[in-house]
């Protein structure tokens, strides 16, 4: 059945959607065997610059969008999920199911498309505490990466001083955050309400991230937030946060409102 949704997948949607596996346990390694190399390239090309022009659910009978649980990025707050009025059946192929996410798709920040937009979003006070560098040599896309050390025995957050002001008119709206790492590195980003954490949130496709650049041995995980919007008024921030004692890279920052 995996093989036939791929084929299915393959023949009917274009390299401009990104699909994303809504599934777990045997199911997912499946569909992962059959899809991954599609799904990752897609991954990249956004991570790259290309905006989505649809997003695709691919799913078991059993467990609809509207029920997946979505892979946690903070033990608190709610879960993350997505109701069945934002989602429509395309087809079903045995057990497995490929639903439209019925969201328009636009680039939110930074807007154009700046592969560099990390390097400078951090202008923020130094301290003992933490270690802020641009790097040239050691990048996944553009001419500059962001390295982060933190120094402390606490989780570091930082937070940008850069606002976006939002007023949302009404629910049912989700923001895509991109961004890469070095694989394995204990880092999570976010955009939200610095005063409103955590936000509502999860991670997509997380384990078809890990790659290596043509070239390199070195191994950098492109990393996809799905974090859901509500209506009212927003003061969005890019937020940073590592744990205790360790180093990370950021690069590729960006994200996508959905939007009905």
């Amino acid at each position: 059945e995996a093989e036939q949704a791929a084929g299915y997948i393959e023949e009917h949607f274009s390299n401009k959607d990104l699909i994303l596996i809504m599934a777990s346990g045997p199911q997912s390694s499946v569909l992962n065997h059959f899809l991954g190399n599609r799904i990752r390239n897609n991954m990249i090309d956004f991570a790259g610059g290309a905006v989505p022009k649809r997003i695709l659910l691919v799913c078991h009978r059993k467990s609809p969008p509207s029920t997946y649980l979505f892979k946690r990025a903070s033990t608190e707050g709610d879960p993350l999920s997505i109701p069945p009025h934002l989602v429509t059946l395309l087809k079903e192929i045995g057990d497995l199911q490929i639903y439209s996410l019925d969201l328009q798709i636009a680039r939110l920040v930074p807007r154009p498309f700046d592969p560099d937009y990390e390097a400078d979003l951090m202008n923020i006070p130094p301290s003992p505490s933490f270690v802020l560098k641009r790097l040239n040599d050691e990048k996944f896309i553009g001419e500059r990466a962001l390295f982060i050390r933190n120094n402390s025995e606490k989780t570091l957050s930082l937070i940008s001083p850069y606002i976006k002001e939002m007023n949302v008119l009404r629910d049912d709206n989700y923001i895509l955050f991109v961004y890469v790492t070095k694989f394995g590195e204990k880092m999570m980003t976010l955009l939200a309400d610095a005063e409103k954490l955590p936000p509502v949130m999860g991670y997509v496709n997380y384990y078809l991230g890990n790659l290596k650049l043509l070239g390199s041995n070195e191994r950098w995980h492109v990393i996809y937030v799905l974090s859901s919007l509500e209506k009212g008024r927003h003061r969005l921030r890019e937020i940073l946060q590592i744990k205790p004692n360790q180093s990370a890279h950021l690069d590729g920052l960006q994200s996508f409102i959905l939007t009905r």
